[in-house]
This record gives structure tokens, sequence and C-alpha cells, in this order.
């Protein structure tokens, strides 16, 4: 059984060289096809006898099958430049190879260990994160997106115990520029694919992977780095649907564009005074219950107040009749038009709006 080890490279000088020094005595061949690297990354190529092959960078996807179109054995190895095969996985894969494949297997998986923060990450999201990287080239494609390529493979996969160990952070600030730049190349290949996000979907997607990271994967016993894996993560897919619905933005045309223009004019001033917004809209509900009750109340309380009389002009000289003829008398001189007919329910009504009018 010969094995052919892939690689793909950028800039990737430091993690070259320990990812081909994990491989003593098992790979036959290297293929290292890099993208235009300005580092040392060559010459620690060439330190391994690597196949050093240079072209221009389609993507992920087509940059792995170019890499599996340039090995020459059956059985490829597919790895990042920044993993590296642990000691118990480079024995396991080792003994494989002395004894040769299982009859009919044509791909062997294994679990990716991620070191981040000085420690290694074995709960959570991100472990056992099973790949299968050991298989059949015949039988193999890479597919998928702009990022996050999968294997496709046709025939029964044999699952291996050693870790693949991956490297994959420099540091805080690298993390989250990883994030927010894969989140834009799955926006985009969403986008592309015709799939649409609505407006909860950002925060609900968001939601579900930290309570699956975090809590259903027991993520918290990986202690402090448990818990800002799990909100990076969560972060990521954020921006994944909110980038995914402002790429769906650019292509909309006529109202919809005006009208969604109108709301980012006007979105800021909402912010600014939603406090005084909220509370001036409390209380109009507030005042206007009060108003109505107000108005009721006394109406009924006046109408059990006036005698029963058949004559239809009683009403005209009754209780109600006079208190309009008062309140006219003294809100005469506040009218806009000198001799207004104002009546009573008016005037209570107005005076209880006031408050209102101070609180807006």
């Amino acid at each position: 059984m010969k094995i052919s080890v892939c690689v793909i490279t950028l800039n990737e000088e430091v993690n070259l060289r320990r990812c081909l020094g994990s491989l003593k005595g098992l790979a036959d061949e290297i293929v290292v096809v890099d993208s235009g690297s300005t580092d040392d990354t060559e010459a620690v190529a060439g330190e391994f006898g690597a196949c050093w092959v240079e072209r221009d960078w389609p993507g992920f996807r087509e940059q792995k099958n170019r890499a599996l179109d340039l090995a020459t054995h059956d059985w490829v190895l597919s790895l990042d430049a920044d993993e590296a095969l642990s000691e118990a996985l480079r024995k396991e894969l080792t003994a494989l190879k002395e004894r040769g494949p299982a009859e009919g297997v044509t791909g062997y998986s294994m679990p990716r260990c991620v070191f981040y923060e000085g420690r290694w990450i074995r709960h959570g999201d991100w472990y056992p994160d099973r790949l299968v990287r050991l298989f059949l080239r015949a039988r193999a494609r890479f597919a998928g997106g702009r990022v996050h390529e999968r294997l496709e493979l046709d025939g029964p996969v044999c699952a291996l115990v050693g870790d693949l160990e991956h490297y994959s952070f420099a540091d805080a600030a690298d993390h989250a520029a990883r994030c927010d730049h894969y989140a834009r190349l799955w926006a985009e290949t969403a986008r592309e694919q015709g799939r649409k996000a609505g407006p909860l979907a950002p925060g609900l997607h968001a939601a579900f992977r930290w309570v699956r990271g975090y809590v259903l994967r027991a993520g918290f016993l990986d202690g402090g780095a448990g818990w800002r894996i799990a909100r990076m993560n969560a972060r990521e897919v954020y921006l994944k649907y909110r980038l995914l619905r402002e790429v769906a933005r650019e292509g909309e045309v006529g109202g919809m564009r005006e009208a969604r223009a109108i709301l980012a004019f006007g979105w800021p001033y909402l912010k600014r005074y939603r406090g005084r917004l909220v509370l001036g809209l409390a209380l109009g509900v507030v005042f206007g219950v009060v108003n109505a009750s107000f108005v009721w109340g006394t109406k009924t309380l006046f109408e059990r107040m006036e005698p029963r009389v058949e004559q239809s002009t009683a009403a005209e000289t009754g209780t109600l009749a006079k208190l309009n003829q008062r309140v006219n008398k003294a809100v005469d001189p506040w009218l806009p038009q000198r001799g207004m007919e104002l009546t009573w329910e008016q005037a209570l009504g107005g005076l209880l709006f006031l408050p209102l009018l101070v609180a807006c």
C-alpha cells in the first residue's frame, strides 16, 4: 500500500514543517500545490523532497482536486498545512500501510483535535470532528462551496482511533479574522445556490449553535476556552446569515430597495429616541383608557341623575345641557374662534390629553 500525501499551501512556512515532519516513514510521495507563497514555504517543501507545483487560487475545492490529479499512487492522504499526525495516528497508519487496507474499504476517517490557546480541545463542536483523510484517489472527489469543502467518496469507510492534530489559529485576532472571511465566502455561496434568510435567521441560528456547542456537546468542560469557542462559533453563524441577507439585498430593485433605504435612514433616530417613544406610547394608552373611562362613567352618572320626563325638550333643559353651558362659558376665551360650541366630554378629553403632549 503506497500513499501519496497532498497538501495545498499559501505562506505556510511554519505549519508546513510541522505537517511534513509528522509523516516519517509513511509518505511515499508528497505533492504540494502552492498559490503564490512569498515566504520560505517552497524551501521547506524541498527539505522533505516534496513535488512543488504552483497554481493560481481557484478556491479550496478546485485546488485540492488539482492536488489529487497530480498524485501518482492509488491511496491519498489529504492534509491541510496546519494539520499534523499525532504519534498515535502515525503508528496506526504505518501499521495499516504494512498490512494493507481491508477488502472493499475506500477510505479511513480520523478524529481531529484542535490546539487552541495552549491546550487541546476535546469537547464542544470541535471534537471529535471526524474527517475522511485517507482514501482511494479513483473513488473520491472534493465538492462543496468556496469554503469548508467536503470529500465525496464512493464506498465504505472505516474509523481510525488516533487524533489528527489541528493548529488552526495563531491567536484570538486570527480566529476572528478567519470567521469573518469564512462567513463572507459562505454567504456568497449560499446566495449563488438560491438560499434565503429571514429577519430572525441570524439570531436563531447563532443561539442554536451556541447551545449545541457549549451545552449539548459539553463545551463547558473545556473551561474558559470552551466558552470563547462557543461564543466565536455563534458569532460566525450570525455573520453568515446576516451577510446572506445583505448579499440578497444587493440584488433588490424598485420599491423594496427604496423602502429599505428609508428604513436605514430613519433607524438611527428611532434607536436614539426609543425611550421617549416608548414612554409616549405607554402614556398615550394609559391616558386613552382613563379618558374613555371618565367620559363613560361621568355621562352615565349624569344620565341617572337626570329626571325622567316624557317631553322631547327635557334634554335641552336638563343637567347635561347646563353643564355644557358652563363649560363653554369657561373655555370660550381660550378657543381659536369665539362662540364655538364645546361639550363637556370634549373639554374633559382635552384636559386628560395634556399630560400625553407634555410627555412626548
